[in-house]
């Protein structure tokens, strides 16, 4: 397993411009429990990382972080682009700091309940194949987790060595992430490597409707009211087991 250090050279970038049609409003500053969607990300990414950018469309504000310097929002230099032309957008911010940046961690805006040692692990993930002097393949330059057979590329951590090959795919008219994985090797994590960190995945819950808002909200109260993941899978598999029975 990695370790959980040296996260000084590492940082976060959160996509919060997309167009959000099913939910209705913007999905950034939807509120849940009195703090919106993009805060708690980056909240999140914040307790593992010293540097988060945002990126984010034109007409976006975002009040929570005007006294936050850790925080740097930067708008889509390709409007309704796809995630591809935002996450260049963030490395190439990334990439004018004082200090040189290894990795990020790369995450959508509307997932409230990401645990912040799934931001370590996949990121020691990528740093530790960076590191390893010894291999004779070329390292891989991205963690990506795989749940229910869909790659999670808002949920994953990327090396800023990519940015190239990145710029190159856009210029050749492609939009999504995905298809990153026929330029450069990823390092695909299953469920079972996920959940000794969070046992539930519940960082790959997002909000794309205002019913999944709600039901995000209800299971937030209840982390807040100490039901942890073993009793939700105790109580989830009961209720199963219930409905199974004639």
């Amino acid at each position: 397993m990695p370790c959980f250090n040296l996260l000084s050279d590492c940082a976060g970038i959160v996509l919060a411009g997309g167009a959000s049609h099913r939910m209705g409003i913007d999905k950034a500053t939807a509120q849940l429990a009195g703090m919106s969607l993009v805060e708690r990300v980056v909240r999140t990414i914040q307790s593992v990382v010293p540097r988060v950018v945002i990126v984010a469309s034109r007409d976006q504000v975002f009040p929570c972080f005007n006294k936050d310097d850790s925080v740097e929002i930067v708008c889509d230099s390709h409007p309704e682009s796809g995630p591809l032309a935002g996450l260049i957008d963030g490395m190439r911010q990334l990439a004018k700091g004082p200090q040189p940046i290894q990795g990020a961690f790369v995450s959508s805006c509307d997932t409230p309940l990401l645990v912040p040692n799934v931001v370590r692990f996949l990121i020691e993930v990528v740093l530790t194949q960076a590191r390893d002097t010894e291999k004779t393949k070329p390292p891989a330059l991205w963690a990506v987790p795989q749940i229910d057979g869909e790659l999670q590329v808002l949920g994953a951590a990327y090396s800023l060595a990519l940015l190239p090959i990145l710029v190159q795919r856009f210029v050749d008219g492609h939009r999504d992430l995905v298809g990153l994985k026929n330029h450069a090797l990823p390092i695909i994590l299953t469920p079972d490597d996920l959940r000794q960190y969070d046992p539930l995945l519940e960082s790959f819950f997002d909000a794309d409707t205002p019913n999944d808002l709600a039901r995000l909200e209800q299971r937030l109260l209840e982390i807040q009211a100490g039901i942890d993941a073993e009793k939700r899978l105790a109580a989830d598999r009961e209720k199963n087991r219930r409905l199974k029975t004639p």
